[in-house]
């Protein structure tokens, strides 16, 4: 090949391609529009994990770039060989003085020096902006990586694969379309299909630089993935070369061309499968693992009684020395015993004394050929080395979400690290079996638990002193190194050691510390305040928690510790909690780049200052404090949800989403601290744990929350299933968690009926004081417990176990009494237990001094079958109450009713008196079709709808887990649930936008005889709730029976009034208003209308008085007029 030649043709060319108006418009798109990006993440809207690491901005800037460039290369990368086929029959006449090899090579790399160019002035650009944003600190070599990995690579094969799908198809519209349908499919498909193997613009692989440590977060399987693609496309224009349709002026050089190309595509899919082979193998790892640990599931396990871990660290691998003490708890000799160690740590020896013991090693298991007497504890001395092997962490993770990548709708991925030993950086957590342990964190059988053992821990770690050394208990520093030494034993062992800042303050008899990488970082800034904010926020946040779970922090210690953003931490089904929440340490990502905004302290108080007047610095100051810690270490987040490419170019809505919190600290409080188990009883120390928590708080957030949450789906699973079925795996799998709360939740109303509340707080208290960091079997806190309350606790949870189906129970008329005499206040409820199965209902009222507490004033057994009035005292008028029916099949659980009027004087007795089941029933002549009864459709549109719309609804009716109806993102009607909603024992209804179409729903039902008929509506209070700006809603009706229809318009104003317009072919028009105080649900007769015998509809039809007016769709009723 002659270099001078292919410069010129390229050089030519190059001036062709800019005068393209195709490429001019390009340019213009990708510089205008970095702008444009570039502003509107840094400056307008700046959403903080887009700006939270040194290697956001350059990647946003990539990532876009990498993308719009493959829409363009389409049509520029394969135009000169469209503009040959072009040319007439005499041109085969011309000859030039390059070859075939030349004349191709110069032509692509005009293309491919344009691209770059191009790119190069797009990160000029977004270099500048970035420097002069202030948002963050700009490096400028992220920007050099991505573009030699990430857009370079992406850039030579669509180059390559267009070249040769424009000469291997000779019709032009027929290649564009093929190469068109590909981008969209590797867009649409192949993101997260075979680990991201196939994916040329690499969305789904870990692609992002931690600035604590300065590395990348997957170096190896990125640039693996990258330079298969680069090869690929190179080899793709080597064979494109061969297939031009010109006399060769040198056959031997076609066929060395040739040769080089299937030799380069070759090494590309080499390479390809070796990216794609090191997720594969990791994964059929992680299930012979699974198959192991099922091998020693049910072998009986030693106790580790203490344990001394010597731990010095060369790179990536560590060296342990490690000293266990190790104790038979079993009544006869055991022959030999187990511990779990990770993989990827190779044993030394084994020495008990100054004798060697025998051991077998399978993977993470190690067998130790030793005896022990019954109750014998014996010394053991463990020497390991070598580096962590992480496939052994999480093995109860399903793989796809193991293996995914994406946090909330973030495009930047943080890397799937579960632990961390390098020489910048360590942090081992228990999950990785650093140290030999005899029990798995959780267990890798699904719905199966693994044991909790309790260890006396002491930690030496030798070190270099420029890093900080963390762990549990209290650190002292030893010749060369620090020791942590604990006042109690511990269920698990962290180590943390990086280059740290540290912060402290003692509040009470708890010293709070804080690590953190760099005080101008998003952390720092948002517990940045005076010793008196911080004081004060700390402790109302700690009293809050503390109120939550029920229980006393039990540590006098709590860390809150920055790390990598690489490691990461799941909190999967039977998990209460992930690995970021250790005994005593709190691990938070750095810079806080999991949250979508963040404001500091300092910036926040300051702004309070100035707008409000009568708060203090310190009040403002602590309410930040506060806030920062429930938000971020509370049970429940709420992230942006997540949104693959896909969904985001078809339009659908970014829209929250409320998610189990990773680094939850609730289990501090509850998990750590002590452990009750037992054979008969898989889990029980959830059931324990959750009997001492306050609901009371779940009660006040979930009483107008609109949409099932995890209760109700366990609810809807516990209907058919016994809490033993879900364990056993033999139905529909669901949310433990929900589960287990419950169900430890009715356990605790069981109790309360026959054991007073104090007492029992009391006993428990009393209990875990005795028992605290070690474990106890459930049937002894049984066998203390009826000693003490005559109540059989066992024979409880026999039932809770093995109970199936649940109570369904109807509530109506809830009154309240002024006793006449000396009587005091009384409150009386109607209640039906419809099922075969016993159920609570609890009562719940305010505490009458003022505050937002609710006070438990009584709960109730309600037989099956029971049909009561129950009457019960109170100790003071109250203006509402909230009935909650716990564990039955009612969805939503609670029942609220408010008393606008003053308590009527009436004699009444505390008790209950047997009631009719019938006054449960409607009254005669009232027919009423629920949205969830058989009389109910509900139908799509008929209007056209887009292809890509069409893929997208797969369902005609959402069950949405929140307020869907509110986005685009369902396309249909969305059923969801509400406390004001009617229905039973699901009170749900259905909500859309109005799109002005074909679509509706429909209430159907039987006329039985001729007559008058009042037709009424269930009107939701939900329509300016949601649609804060509108000042009118209008819903549109249509009743047919035969020949007859009557038209409804139903006008509700933001003001109250209320309007009400009927017309039927009869001549009839009516018009009704009246005026609401407020926005109540309830029936509305919308008129009444002469019907005959026979079948009857009414329809809500797909309009509003404005475009996309949201419309619900629950109830109708029609009742016979005498």
């Amino acid at each position: 090949m002659n270099i001078n030649q292919i410069l010129l043709i390229s050089h030519y060319e190059a001036k062709l391609l800019r005068r393209n108006w195709l490429f001019i418009f390009l340019v213009f798109l990708l510089v205008g529009g970095s702008l444009a990006a570039q502003w509107f993440i840094q400056v307008d809207f700046p959403i903080h994990f887009l700006n939270a690491l040194s290697c956001s901005i350059p990647f946003v800037s990539a990532f876009l770039f990498n993308f719009i460039q493959g829409i363009f290369i389409l049509f520029i990368a394969g135009d000169f060989i469209r503009r040959d086929r072009s040319l007439d029959s005499f041109e085969s006449l011309s000859t030039r003085s390059h070859g075939n090899g030349d004349y191709a090579m110069g032509k692509l790399l005009a293309v491919v020096g344009s691209f770059v160019v191009l790119n190069v002035l797009v990160i000029v650009i977004t270099w500048g902006f970035h420097q002069f944003s202030m948002q963050s600190s700009p490096v400028f070599s992220p920007y050099v990586f991505y573009f030699m990995t990430l857009t370079l690579p992406s850039l030579l094969f669509l180059v390559g694969i267009t070249l040769w799908i424009t000469v291997t198809i000779k019709i032009w519209p027929v290649a564009l379309l093929c190469l068109i349908g590909y981008i969209f499919f590797n867009v649409f498909v192949l993101t997260d299909y075979l680990y991201g193997s196939l994916d040329y613009l690499a969305i789904s692989i870990p692609n992002v630089f931690s600035d604590a440590t300065g590395k990348h977060v997957g170096l190896f399987p990125y640039v693996t993935q990258r330079i298969a693609f680069a090869m690929l496309g190179i080899a793709f224009m080597l064979l494109s070369v061969v297939r031009l349709k010109r006399l060769p002026n040198n056959p031997g050089n076609r066929r060395w061309i040739q040769w080089m190309g299937v030799i380069v595509l070759i090494t590309g899919i080499w390479v390809g499968g070796t990216y794609y082979f090191h997720f594969e193998k990791d994964r059929q790892k992680r299930q012979e693992f699974v198959k192991l640990y099922m091998e020693y599931a049910t072998r009986k396990r030693v106790e580790i009684i203490r344990q001394h871990i010597e731990y010095s660290q060369h790179r990536t691998r560590m060296i342990v020395n490690d000293t266990l003490t190790i104790r038979n708890p079993y009544r006869e000799k055991i022959d030999g015993f187990f511990l779990f160690l990770n993989p990827g740590l190779y044993v030394d020896d084994i020495t008990t004394g100054e004798t060697s013991v025998n051991f077998d090693r399978k993977d993470f298991a190690i067998s130790l050929h030793h005896s022990l007497e019954p109750g014998e504890a014996k010394e053991f001395v463990i020497r390991y080395a070598g580096e962590i092997d992480e496939s052994v962490c999480y093995l109860d993770i399903p793989d796809q979400d193991y293996y995914a990548t994406q946090w909330s709708i973030n495009i930047l991925r943080y890397g799937k690290h579960t632990a961390l030993v390098d020489d910048e950086y360590t942090l081992l957590t228990p999950e990785c079996l650093w140290y030999p342990t005899v029990e798995f964190q959780t267990s890798p059988v699904a719905l199966q638990f693994a044991d909790r053992y309790f260890t006396d821990y002491v930690l030496t770690v030798i070190h270099d002193s420029s890093y900080t050394v963390i762990s549990q208990g209290e650190a002292s520093q030893t010749g060369d190194g620090t020791r942590f030494d604990h006042a109690h034993a511990l269920p698990g062992l962290t180590l943390c050691m990086g280059r740290y800042n540290k912060r402290e303050i003692t509040i009470d008899d708890t010293r709070f510390e804080l690590y953190y990488f760099d005080e101008k970082g998003a952390l720092f800034s948002s517990l940045e305040a005076t010793r008196e904010g911080l004081v004060q926020g700390i402790g109302e946040a700690k009293a809050y928690f503390e109120k939550l779970t029920g229980e006393v922090y039990p540590f006098h210690k709590l860390a809150f510790i920055e790390t990598p953003v690489s490691f990461c931490a799941y909190r999967g089904e039977n998990r209460k909690r992930s690995e970021r929440i250790q005994p005593e340490l709190i691990f938070k990502p750095e810079n806080c780049c999991d949250q979508s905004d963040y404001l500091p302290v300092k910036e926040y108080a300051d702004k309070r200052e100035k707008a409000v007047t009568g708060s203090s610095r310190t009040e403002i100051e602590s309410e930040a404090i506060r806030n920062f810690c429930t938000a971020n270490v509370g049970e429940e987040i709420s992230v942006l949800r997540k949104m693959a490419l896909p969904d985001f170019i078809a339009g659908q809505q970014i829209t929250p989403e409320i998610i189990k919190n990773p680094a939850s600290i609730l289990p501090m409080f509850t998990d750590f601290s002590d452990y009750i188990y037992s054979e008969n009883f898989p889990g029980i120390n959830r059931i324990m744990t959750g009997m001492r928590a306050n609901n009371q708080v779940d009660i006040q957030w979930e009483l107008y929350k609109v949409g099932e949450t995890g209760e109700h789906k366990a609810i809807r699973t516990l209907s058919s299933q016994s809490l033993r079925d879900v364990l056993k795996g033999t139905g529909k799998s669901c949310d433990l968690d929900a589960i287990y709360k419950l169900k430890a939740a009715y356990l605790r109303k069981q109790i309360n009926i026959k054991v007073n509340q104090d007492s029992f707080a009391v006993f428990m208290n009393n209990f875990r004081s005795r028992n605290s960091f070690s474990r106890v079997t459930f049937e002894c806190l049984a066998e203390e417990f009826e000693r003490e309350f005559n109540f059989d606790l066992v024979e409880a949870t026999c039932e809770l176990y093995d109970q199936h189906g649940l109570a369904a129970l109807r509530v109506q008329d809830i009154e309240q009494y002024t006793g006449k005499g000396n009587e005091g206040p009384m409150l009386a409820f109607s209640v039906w237990n419809s099922s075969d199965v016993n159920g609570i209902i609890s009562a719940y009222t305010d505490k009458g001094d003022g505050s937002r507490d609710l006070l438990n004033v009584g709960d109730f057994m309600i037989r099956a079958g029971e049909c009561s009035r129950i009457c019960f005292p109170l100790s003071h008028s109250v203006g509402g109450v909230i009935l909650q029916s716990n564990l039955a099949q009612n969805i939503p659980g609670n029942y609220i009713y408010n008393f606008m009027e003053f308590p009527q004087e009436a004699l009444v007795h505390a008790g209950r008196k047997k009631l009719e089941p019938s006054c449960f029933l409607p009254s005669s002549g009232e027919i009423v079709v629920d949205n969830e009864d058989q009389g109910f459709h509900v139908f799509a549109s008929e209007t056209k709808e887009s292809l890509l719309g069409k893929l997208l609804q797969n369902k005609m009716i959402v069950e949405d887990s929140g307020v869907d109806f509110l986005t685009d993102n369902a396309p249909g009607w969305v059923s969801s649930v509400y406390i004001d909603a009617y229905g039973f024992p699901v009170r749900s209804f259905l909500g859309k936008k109005t799109k002005n179409s074909q679509a509706r729903a429909e209430w159907k039902t039987e006329i039985p005889e001729q007559g008058e008929y009042g037709v009424s509506i269930y009107k939701l209070d939900l329509d300016f709730r949601y649609q804060r700006q509108a000042d009118s809603v209008a819903y549109y009706y249509t009743l047919e029976q035969g020949d007859y229809r009557a038209d409804i318009v139903m006008s509700f104003l933001r003001n109250g009034l209320q309007n009400i317009y009927l017309s039927d072919n009869l001549g009839r028009k009516e018009e009704y208003s009246y005026q609401q105080q407020m926005p109540q649900c309830g029936w509305i007769q919308v008129g009444v209308l002469p019907l005959v015998k026979g079948k009857v509809k009414l329809i809500l039809h797909d309009k509003g008085a404005f475009p996309e007016q949201l419309v619900f769709a629950d109830a109708v009723k029609w009742v016979k007029k005498s």
